[in-house]
C-alpha cells in the first residue's frame, strides 16, 4: 500500500492511495482439491478523495473516487495439464462515495454514507458461456449501497448504537 495526503488547512485534507493484494483460494473453492494447484488471484486499487472537518470536528464530510481491478480471476475452466483452475478472468469496479458524520449533541453521533458502483467483467473463461459474460455486471455486485448508523453515549464506559445498510439489487 502507498498513500499520500495533503492538508492545506486544518479543516481540509486530500489524499491519494494505491494498493495491491493477492487473494488465495481459501474461499469459494476451499474444499476443492484442484484449488491446491491454482495460483492466487490478484487485485489493485486506486483511490483519491477529500475530507472536510467542520464546526470544531462536530461535522465531517468525505468523498472519494476509486477503481479496483481484479486480475487472474478464478473460473471453473480447468487446465488438465496442471490440474488447476484457469486464471483467465478480469473485472474492474469504479466507485464514487459520499460520507457524512456528525455529532448532534455531546452524546449523540450519526454516520451516513452512499456509494455508487459500476462493476464490469472484462475477460472471462474460454468457453462460450464465459465469453457471453464479458461486459456484464458480475454477480453480487450492487450498483448502489447506503448506510446509516447512530450511537448514543450513556456514560463514560457505555455506548449504545445501531444502524442499517442497504444495497441495490445484485444482478
Amino acid at each position: 500500500r502507498l498513500g499520500l495526503m495533503f492538508q492545506p488547512t486544518e479543516e481540509v485534507s486530500y489524499y491519494a492511495a494505491y494498493g495491491t493484494s493477492f487473494n488465495t483460494s481459501g474461499d469459494l473453492y476451499q474444499f476443492d482439491p484442484t484449488s491446491a494447484n491454482t495460483p492466487p488471484e490478484s487485485s489493485r486499487n486506486f483511490e483519491i478523495g477529500a475530507k472536510w472537518e467542520l464546526y470544531d470536528g462536530d461535522l465531517s464530510l468525505r468523498t472519494a473516487l476509486a477503481r479496483t481491478d481484479k486480475f487472474n480471476e478464478r473460473n471453473t475452466d480447468i487446465d488438465t495439464a496442471t490440474n488447476s483452475y484457469l486464471l483467465s478472468g478480469k473485472r474492474h469496479t469504479d466507485a464514487l462515495e459520499f460520507e457524512i458524520a456528525g455529532r448532534i449533541t455531546p452524546n449523540w453521533d450519526v454516520f451516513a454514507g452512499v456509494g455508487f458502483l459500476r462493476a464490469v467483467i472484462d475477460q472471462s473463461g474460454s468457453n462460450p458461456a464465459g465469453q457471453a459474460e464479458v461486459g456484464q455486471n458480475p454477480g453480487l455486485s450492487p450498483s448502489r449501497q447506503a448506510n446509516l448508523w447512530t450511537t448514543y453515549r450513556l456514560d463514560e464506559r457505555w455506548r449504545i448504537g445501531g444502524g442499517l445498510t442497504a444495497v441495490s439489487q445484485n444482478k
